[in-house]
């Protein structure tokens, strides 16, 4: 556990190379759905779920894995200051990111209303009255949100279209995705000023400026 989040430590088969906001797809034997499965913590070498984890699912099971899957974040490697504001039950999938940023010697931010139980010193907790100038000081922005909450999550980092228009905005939609990256379903469905996205395929993440809110 990592506040209120399980976290899963994967041994791998395999070279496992996967991007903040990327997913895995893991299955065990006669689970009817996959589960999503992102990476997680400061080193992203966990992983964690928004789901519900199946009971079956014990210590020493072996699963069906697909990867990496979707688009993940992309931090510039010129990113100084990264804010990231969490709307989701705990923040832990964005932390990977601060973790490349913090290693390149910029400064890290953290907006989230639950705190996961191990963060790095070096991340700097934020409250929601210091968050409008915290994104103001970013020069990269991340988050995580429900699709229902993404006017919201919208009117936390923006404070007003300039920020929006200055700044590189990134958000982790969370939406069912039942197909898991085939884009066959359309359950996963995410309205951008281009048309219908799935975010099994197109995301999870997306850049703010490219969704119609």
């Amino acid at each position: 556990m990592n506040g209120g989040a399980i976290c899963l430590q994967l041994d791998f088969a395999f070279q496992a190379e996967i991007r903040p906001g990327q997913f895995l797809s893991a299955r065990y034997e006669d689970d009817i759905l996959p589960t999503s499965l992102f990476p997680c913590g400061m080193d992203g070498k966990d992983f964690t779920t928004i789901q519900t984890l199946p009971l079956a699912w014990q210590p020493d099971v072996s699963l069906s894995i697909r990867y990496p899957l979707g688009k993940g974040f992309v931090i510039p490697p010129s990113t100084r200051r990264l804010l990231m504001v969490s709307a989701a039950e705990n923040p832990l999938r964005l932390l990977p990111a601060a973790f490349a940023v913090l290693a390149g010697g910029g400064e890290a931010a953290l907006f989230s209303y639950s705190l996961p139980g191990d963060i790095s010193p070096e991340v700097e907790l934020l409250t929601r009255d210091e968050l409008p100038d915290a994104c103001t000081w970013a020069d990269c922005i991340i988050g995580d949100t429900s699709i229902d909450n993404l006017p919201v999550w919208k009117k936390m980092v923006t404070h007003g279209e300039a920020v929006s228009v200055k700044q590189n905005i990134q958000v982790l939609v969370d939406t069912p995705m039942a197909c898991h990256g085939t884009a066959e379903c359309g359950v996963c469905a995410v309205k951008t000023k281009h048309g219908w996205k799935n975010a099994c395929s197109d995301g999870p993440v997306f850049p703010l400026a490219e969704l119609d809110l």
